[in-house]
């Protein structure tokens, strides 16, 4: 059950470092143009220091947040009370509430920035400053679309709006859906993820959920129309169907390729190289499971796990743990 954090930790330090928080999904989702997964696993696995925003920058985020929630307040036919204004651990005056949920499979928090209350109704206000335009034209974009997904799914609170202001305009109010089967999908992404934090490398997004996310995305516009006879549509609706069966082709293509050359170590066409073989990598996940001890053994820790320590001492291990070969194109 989502319950509210009376003292959560602060950004930067060890505790929030090894916490998924709201703010670090679409990282973890690859849908951040600012940090990729792979810069967020290294901080999460504590090889560097993670970036926190600190300074005018901060203060100035947390002053909007204030001006932004009273216009959303503005605007609302009924009357909500904001959540109160408090300091939290760096000093700073917030009306930030932040929650937990011990169901999930990992450490979580959502920070919220200002929370609306009406008698037993409660609603998330995120608030954003933007110098993008073109960022928000279409509406949410993808990244901020699965922060607030997380939001909800995290503090179980479900009625959220981004409330954004670019450069000098009037603010825009964009209400965001909640979308439990989506938010399940994310679930399962980022448990993958926290599951490699011991491991040698972070997990890939799964693309079929980044199109759904995508799809989430809010739109600017009114009802619907049915495109069927657009010669454009028919076009594209075309071209895709003929991608979709080049790329099984691909597929099939590669497959037989790899199994007709599997004994050659490079494939060229006219001397220059059209593919070539590269070896298996060493994962932990691999590691047979009456050897997954080894993992824990102090004999192969430094700042992470010594795998070139493991190949030298147990080779047999080592070679279990090490994945099929693949055959790379040019």
């Amino acid at each position: 059950m989502p319950h509210e954090i009376p003292n959560p930790p602060a950004p930067g330090t060890p505790e929030w470092r090894k916490i998924v928080t709201a703010s670090k999904i679409p990282i973890i989702l690859g849908l951040s143009p600012f940090k990729t997964p792979a810069e967020l696993w290294q901080e999460m696995t504590g090889l560097v220091e993670p970036d926190v925003l600190e300074g005018d920058h901060l203060a100035w985020g947390h002053l909007a947040e204030d001006s932004l929630a009273a216009f959303w307040q503005y605007k609302q036919p009924e009357t909500w009370r904001l959540s109160t204004p408090r300091r939290d651990s760096r000093g700073y005056r917030t009306r930030e509430r932040a929650y937990t949920d011990p169901d999930l499979p990992f450490d979580n928090m959502a920070s919220l920035d200002v929370v609306a209350y009406r008698g037993q109704k409660r609603h998330i206000i995120e608030c954003k400053t933007s110098n993008s335009r073109e960022k928000w034209a279409a509406g949410v974009p993808t990244a901020e679309s699965a922060q607030a997904l997380s939001q909800m799914g995290i503090s179980g609170i479900h009625n959220h709006d981004v409330v954004v202001q670019v450069g000098s305009t009037v603010p825009t109010i964009y209400p965001t859906e909640w979308d439990e089967n989506l938010f399940t999908g994310v679930v399962d992404a980022v448990k993958s993820f926290v599951d490699t934090l011991g491991n040698d490398v972070p997990p890939e997004p799964d693309p079929a959920l980044l199109d759904e996310l995508v799809a989430q995305q809010s739109r600017v516009g009114e009802g619907e129309q049915d495109v069927a006879d657009d010669p454009h549509v028919i076009e594209l609706t075309t071209i895709q169907s003929e991608i979709a069966t080049l790329t099984s082709r691909e597929a099939e293509l590669k497959a037989r390729i790899e199994a007709d050359y599997k004994d050659v170590a490079k494939l060229t066409i006219g001397g220059d190289r059209f593919a070539s073989w590269q070896a298996g990598r060493f994962s932990q996940s691999r590691v047979p499971a009456e050897f997954k001890h080894l993992l824990k053994d102090p004999a192969y820790q430094t700042t992470k796990f010594d795998s070139a320590k493991l190949k030298s001492e147990r080779p047999d291990v080592y070679a279990a743990a090490i994945g099929d070969p693949t055959l790379r194109y040019a």
